[in-house]
């Protein structure tokens, strides 16, 4: 099983990824009368269909503006992703053999469910090393790699878990985290700065930028600093922030969440079911204990039979007589 599930869509801007229904600003409770949000992976398919501000038809400094062909293309792809439902086999795109041309130059509701939310189209071929909006190039060398190691995919979850139930205002901020680290987060390992973020990852250009250039400021990262930054999609940074490791990011997300995040109610995620459980009564709290008792009653268990078997591997070993010694 991968570490974080692909999902066939039209294309994702990062405050949409976190699929925020309108709420008015105001915090959503989950039994009252209050607007919607998923509870299973399944309910996904109830969501809006994503789009980017950044569309070639609407946007002039688009590099395809003015190309009706690619357009049209982009269209046709997202048509496939848009009749995609859980549970259907996802639909296979036939690339053209411009797409195939660009391909080769070398170059937050669904993620509460552990759904990442991708496109199939390829970016123009006018401007292979940097897009200005997510493609197939953008998803499969940044996010999958990343996805695909537990750790990171549930950093990207929490984030997703967060923006459930909270307020316009939050949900704002929280991708304004997501922006500045999974899409443009710099860590350092063995002291040497390194990029993770994955739309640096995607583009040749910006990486290099990121990494050398003296025009960016670069900071640590700081939730409580980072939520007040503005950011643009359409051209390099300003910011960085660097993460010591992805253990300090995921620590200093939870912190932030806990002591700035409001809502009336917790939730916790069932990855049996792939639904999610309101934690708003005695009841449902207690049961949730119970089943992790279980699962750490299981998991200490296998540790002592392993420890016993070690122990008995070790006193049980055979020590050999040296030749001289059987004279």
């Amino acid at each position: 099983m991968t570490a974080m599930t692909s999902m066939t869509i039209v294309g994702h801007k990062v405050d949409d990824l976190l699929e925020k229904p309108i709420n008015n600003g105001k915090s959503i409770e989950p039994d009252g009368n209050a607007c919607w949000f998923p509870r299973s992976i399944q309910d996904l398919d109830k969501c809006h269909h994503l789009s980017t501000k950044y569309q070639p038809e609407l946007d002039k400094n688009h590099p395809g503006f003015y190309d009706k062909e690619y357009v049209e293309r982009r269209e046709k792809i997202a048509e496939l992703a848009f009749g995609y439902k859980h549970g259907d086999l996802i639909p296979r795109v036939e690339y053209t053999s411009t797409e195939i041309e660009t391909w080769g130059y070398e170059l937050e509701y669904s993620l509460a469910f552990r759904v990442f939310q991708c496109t199939q189209y390829i970016r123009h071929s006018s401007t292979p090393v940097y897009s200005p909006d997510p493609d197939v190039a953008h998803e499969l060398l940044g996010h999958v790699p990343l996805l695909s190691d537990p750790n990171f995919a549930q950093f990207s979850q929490e984030i997703g878990l967060a923006s459930l139930g909270a307020s316009d205002e939050d949900i704002l901020k929280l991708s304004t985290l997501y922006w500045f680290t999974v899409e443009m987060g710099l860590c350092r390992e063995n002291g040497q700065l390194k990029v993770y973020g994955a739309a640096l990852l995607s583009s040749y250009g910006e990486l290099q930028y990121a990494l050398s250039s003296d025009k960016p400021e670069r900071h640590l990262f700081e939730p409580e600093k980072t939520v007040l930054l503005e950011y643009r999609v359409d051209e390099y940074q300003t910011h960085y922030f660097i993460a010591e490791s992805f253990e300090d990011i995921k620590g200093k997300l939870r912190q932030y969440v806990n002591s700035s995040i409001k809502r009336p109610f917790d939730i916790l995620y069932d990855p049996y079911t792939q639904s999610l459980n309101i934690l708003n009564n005695v009841e449902t709290i207690e049961d949730s204990i119970v089943k992790f008792k279980l699962q750490i009653n299981n998991l200490e268990n296998a540790r002592r039979r392993l420890e016993e078997e070690n122990n008995y591997n070790k006193h049980s070993k055979v020590t050999k007589i040296p030749d001289e010694a059987k004279t």
